[in-house]
């Protein structure tokens, strides 16, 4: 084999695995920027949850300040509430059909059970 056919070989070559090796790097850094976006996606859902008012806010707002919730699950919150009266505790939704101990303890710091207002 001679020198000048070697180079064009090895320029010919030299392409294929730069291309195999910037497909790897765009697949790692595509990779990475995923894993930040559902980090960041997951983080602002999160902090979306604020403090509610279980015996008095409606399914729209339950659904969009409790964790877990949405609007089938709190409209059976506030059927629950209208057949049976006030909850006494953040537990008492564990009478709710599909609110477990889980749903619960993860948006207990914002379940509120008395209005504010009520003590003016």
């Amino acid at each position: 084999m001679s020198l000048a056919f070697r180079g064009v070989l090895g320029d010919a070559q030299l392409p294929a695995r730069m291309a195999v090796t910037e497909s790897k790097e765009q697949n790692v850094k595509r990779t990475v920027i995923g894993i930040f976006g559902a980090l960041l996606v997951a983080l602002a859902g999160a902090s979306l949850a604020g403090p509610v008012n279980v015996n008095s806010a409606d399914a729209r707002t339950l659904a969009k300040e409790l964790d877990g919730i949405g609007y089938a699950r709190a409209q059976a919150i506030v059927k629950w509430r209208r057949d049976n009266g006030r909850f006494e505790s953040a537990d008492d939704l564990r009478n709710v059909k599909g609110v477990g101990k889980k749903i619960i303890d993860m948006n207990r710091s914002n379940i509120r059970l008395d209005d504010p207002q009520a003590a003016d």
